[in-house]
């Protein structure tokens, strides 16, 4: 190889890489610019998804804690109808009055249909199946009566 062709090449062969390599960076920021918006776009979709998914989790979380709470109603309707079918033709232990101070049964009285629908329309059931007399040994039977 002669000293001066070297040169002279030296010069052409740099050039022709720096256009190579502007070239290059300008492919590689198309191709920077072309994921970055991919990315963005399947982000975008990724976020729109997610937060389909999110509002689908609270309507399921809706309708579980209504079911809960329907569940819940009707056990405890269910529990209070088997506590006045316990109830009904039973004793009670105590006196139990409206909240005007009207008697609806006296110590010994059975628990009627009509006591129940006067517990309740004096909010004071709960009471009134409080006060069940469940043991038939400690009442004499000349005790229990109907309220007059």
């Amino acid at each position: 190889m002669k000293k001066g062709s070297h040169l002279i090449n030296k010069p052409i062969i740099a050039e022709d890489t720096g256009e190579e390599l502007k070239e290059l960076e300008g492919v590689a920021q198309s191709a920077g610019d072309r994921l970055q918006t991919t990315a963005q776009i399947k982000g975008e979709r990724l976020q729109d998804e997610v937060e389909k998914i999110k509002a689908g989790v609270v309507r399921l979380w809706e309708k579980v804690k209504g079911r809960a709470s329907d569940i819940a109603d009707s056990s405890a309707e269910a529990w209070e109808q088997q506590q006045i079918k316990n109830a009904l033709g039973r004793p009670v232990t105590r006196v139990i009055i409206d909240n005007e101070d009207r008697v609806i049964l006296k110590v010994g009285d059975l628990i009627t249909y009509q006591a129940i629908a006067e517990a309740k329309e004096a909010d004071i059931l709960d009471i009134l199946l409080d006060s069940v007399h469940e043991e038939t040994s400690e009442l004499s039977s000349t005790k229990l009566r109907l309220p007059n």
